[in-house]
């Protein structure tokens, strides 16, 4: 453009590419041309060295701008890595539209005889509107593609959802053991491993990703269970078998200690256990650990708690 804004348009370079034996869609064919004008633009902008000069980008492929403009989705493998060529040197606002009938690129990749490309004025000058002044040139604004479009990587959302008797599952699992000893010996060691995760004590690797390679942590990291540690592991699954047999009972009892806490008096009259429950007459209560222990006078007696005030149990557990 002059200084009479008067436009002079000509062919400095063009450069066609044969379609690849492989089979290609047609939108990776156009995003391919893309990336190939962009080259261009490149080598063109090294070897000319003019100074101060905007580059603006033609295609006829809305589905090419959309790759382009795309700000929200992802794409696979191929698109991805050719878009992200094309944004390294070029800007969403520099691509335009182009009607394919006003489009010189389809000369060179569909073909035209000697002289029919020697009078193409389309060819040598470009279409008429490149003429005008460049502010009449509209700009190209963000062009949105059909969310089904093979190229977009579709996006998986999984829930995890946990349900409330989840501890029954991991009963059932202890069914597995043949022996008190080893269930006991096994959830000590789970115990163990939760309490180094909850104390970030222990680093996962990044290839943790599988249940194999979590139990080759645990196995970096045991250590023979104490005693301390089997006493736990036995009280756990006391409490998870008593959450299971007898979660009524245990919702009454806690909401008397609840409530006995915050009013500071005996709220037993207000959460009674039913008389049709099997433990009423057991006269349960809690202990420190929350675990559910037969209640009554023989609390007096100068014998030691286990014998005094048993651990309550459903009938298939205290057979073991």
């Amino acid at each position: 453009m002059d200084e009479h804004n008067r436009v002079s348009c000509s062919l400095v370079m063009g450069k066609a590419r044969v379609t690849p034996s492989k089979p290609f869609t047609i939108p990776r064919l156009e995003l391919t041309a893309a990336v190939t004008s962009v080259r261009v633009s490149n080598f063109l902008a090294k070897e000319l060295q003019y100074e101060d000069i905007s580059h603006t980008y033609w295609t006829d492929s809305m589905v090419t701008l959309g790759y382009i403009t795309n700000e929200a989705r992802r794409f696979h493998i191929f698109v991805a890595n050719r878009v992200q060529l094309i944004r390294d040197f070029t800007s969403p606002e520099q691509w335009r539209h182009i009607a394919t009938k006003d489009n010189p690129a389809d000369i060179a990749s569909r073909g035209v005889s000697a002289k029919e490309l020697n009078q193409s004025t389309l060819w040598w000058k470009g279409p008429t509107f490149l003429s005008t002044a460049a502010t009449l040139i509209p700009e190209t604004n963000h062009v949105d593609f059909q969310p089904d479009d093979p190229e977009v990587k579709k996006v998986t959302v999984l829930v995890t959802k946990v349900k409330p008797g989840s501890h029954a599952a991991i009963l059932t699992r202890l069914e597995y053991f043949s022996s008190w000893h080893k269930a006991k010996r096994a959830i000590a060691v789970c115990l163990r491993f939760k309490k180094k995760l909850v104390n970030r004590s222990v680093k996962l690797p990044k290839v943790c990703e599988d249940l194999k390679s979590l139990k080759e942590v645990i196995k970096i990291s045991y250590i023979p269970v104490d005693v301390d540690e089997m006493r736990r592991a036995e009280q756990e699954i006391i409490k998870l078998t008593q959450q299971q047999a007898f979660a009524k009972e245990l919702q009454i009892l806690h909401n008397t200690e609840f409530s006995s806490t915050t009013t500071g008096g005996d709220s037993r009259k207000k959460h009674s256990l039913k008389k049709t429950s099997n433990l009423f007459r057991l006269d349960p209560y809690l202990d420190e650990s929350e675990i559910l222990r037969v209640g009554g006078r023989i609390k007096r007696a100068n014998l030691p708690r286990d014998i005094t005030h048993p651990v309550l149990l459903p009938k298939k557990m205290s057979q073991v």
